[in-house]
């Protein structure tokens, strides 16, 4: 009898597992399009040729890039909508070409309007940004539109988890008009001096949760742009780069608003900037609020918080304070070193002060030892709680 139970459970397992393969859908692999996957060849034309097999497909299926295999493409869309959900199985490596292969605005892989996306994998994208970096930084005019590694617009219902991407010309990745993301257990690399190497942008998106990554670039490691609404950004090692950043936002004519974002339980550790909420000193409306940094270690971090309403980076703005608004942030249980003296700074626009501004026991010191200090100017409305350190003349307690 006991052997009886045993063999049922057993067929029993074996017939879930036919189930799930079922219910996966078929698999295209891109090496039976012609993909060649030696790193050489350029691979782009058989990754499209699958794509619109898998996006025809009405049964779940996926698209494979297998492993131990290194895939050479440049410039791919992959265009929407699709028959039915997709999953891109990423288990070999993808690379860009290591020559300028683009003077266009453009991402190594593109997803546009293509719902219910699911992008997973050990693999690693790897974008070849040092040749991109180095005429960027020569001032070249053929690295002014360095593109991206990879892109999403118009993706509902978004799924990333477990890829690895290093080296992007520009941005890591950035989204765009979507909403209801989720990426997890992601790791972006580039180095500390890498130019506008963002981890990540999210821009006019909605309903978003990033956990449990690493990142670390030249710039913000996590960046969220306008009208952005309900991002929780949880458990991410962040550095080197430039720390978790709303904006800059208005630098347009353009109302631009961030609203419900939350970075949680993370650490930053030897990046430029840490926390911040930076809006052009010259430039359109909005608003920023119901934000909270709560729970975040910082080591040898220079500038740990900012508010920054005066943003020009040319120098060359019109000489007024910008006209966005800043209402309700908190900043709660943040410990840890600043690297430079002045390590909570809030300066907040003469026309539009910052109200409801929280700080909630706060303690940075400099260099780990000596006291740190703080500007504060333009804040109204607003409270100390517990031991804040340095502590706002601009804040009441």
């Amino acid at each position: 009898m006991e052997k009886g139970g045993v063999g049922v459970r057993v067929l029993a397992l074996c017939f879930l597992s036919l189930l799930h393969l079922a219910a996966a859908g078929r698999v295209y692999d891109v090496l039976r399009y012609g993909a060649k996957g030696n790193g050489r060849t350029d691979d782009s034309r058989a990754f499209l040729n699958a794509w619109r097999d898998v996006c025809a497909d009405r049964d779940n299926p996926t698209l494979l890039i297998p492993y131990r295999a290194r895939f050479l493409v440049k410039g791919l869309t992959f265009q929407g909508k699709c028959s039915s959900s997709v999953t891109v199985k990423i288990d070999g490596d993808i690379v860009a070409p290591e020559w300028f292969w683009t003077n266009e605005y453009v991402s190594l892989m593109a997803f546009h309007n293509v719902n219910r996306l699911t992008v997973v994998g050990g693999g690693e994208i790897d974008g070849k940004g040092k040749i991109w970096w180095d005429c960027f930084n020569r001032k070249e005019g053929k690295c002014v539109n360095r593109p991206n590694i990879m892109s999403f617009a118009f993706c509902n219902d978004l799924t990333l988890r477990g890829i690895a991407l290093r080296d992007s010309p520009s941005k890591h990745l950035t989204f765009f008009a979507s909403a209801r993301i989720s990426m997890s257990r992601l790791r972006i690399s580039a180095p500390g001096d890498s130019p506008n190497t963002d981890g990540m942008l999210i821009a006019l998106c909605k309903h978003v949760v990033v956990s449990s990554s690493t990142i670390g670039v030249g710039d913000d490691c996590v960046a969220i742009g306008s009208n952005t609404t309900n991002v929780t950004v949880s458990n991410v090692k962040c550095g080197p780069g430039h720390g978790f950043s709303i904006g800059s936002l208005g630098g347009d004519s353009s109302p631009a608003t961030v609203k419900r974002v939350h970075f949680l339980n993370s650490t930053l550790t030897n990046t430029t900037v840490g926390v911040r909420i930076k809006t052009w000193m010259s430039g359109g409306t909005g608003q920023v609020r119901n934000v909270m940094f709560k729970h975040i270690n910082f080591t040898s971090v220079r500038k740990p918080i900012q508010i920054d309403q005066y943003y020009c980076p040319a120098r060359n703005c019109q000489n007024r304070t910008s006209s966005l608004t800043i209402e309700n942030v908190e900043f709660a249980h943040l410990h840890g070193s600043s690297s430079d003296e002045l390590a909570t700074e809030l300066l907040c626009s003469k026309y539009h002060p910052c109200r409801g501004i929280v700080m909630r026991d706060v303690h940075f010191t400099w260099n780990g030892v000596a006291p740190a200090k703080s500007a504060c100017f333009n804040v109204l409305s607003s409270r100390s709680y517990g031991r804040v350190l340095p502590s706002l003349n601009c804040v009441a307690g």
